[in-house]
């Protein structure tokens, strides 16, 4: 029991990863591989009352589709501290769902998730 506490201890640090400064990140393979597949925009605000917000990057690559994704780019409008959160196991070449968290209470936010790849096949 014990050791099934510490690797889904060890699971959680991975997951989440913390950032200071402009919260802007990169996830997969660097330099980016393959075209550009998808770009993706999310926004939180403007609220009266500033307060702690999140975007969610939440992406899957159709079952139709033969493509790979390869690197996700994510920026963001924040100029303070954030906290980033994705799979444990950091793999994100059929899809991601990735969380971008403020540290202090702010008026509003938004991101920018581009994300590469390849696709295979006729495409």
């Amino acid at each position: 029991m014990k050791s099934l506490f510490q690797t889904l201890a060890v699971l959680f640090a991975i997951s989440v990863v913390q950032i200071y400064g402009v919260c802007n990140i990169g996830f997969g393979k660097h330099p980016p591989t393959g075209v550009k597949l998808h770009t993706l925009h999310a926004r939180n605000g403007p609220v009266a009352e500033p307060k702690n917000m999140s975007l969610v990057f939440d992406y899957a690559v159709s079952p139709v589709e033969n493509v790979e994704i390869s690197y996700v780019d994510i920026t963001t409008s924040l100029e303070g501290g954030c906290t980033f959160s994705h799979p444990a196991d950091g793999s994100i070449t059929k899809g991601f769902k990735i969380t971008v968290s403020t540290h202090a209470p702010v008026l509003e936010m938004s991101g920018t998730a581009t994300v590469y790849g390849m696709r295979y096949g006729n495409w």
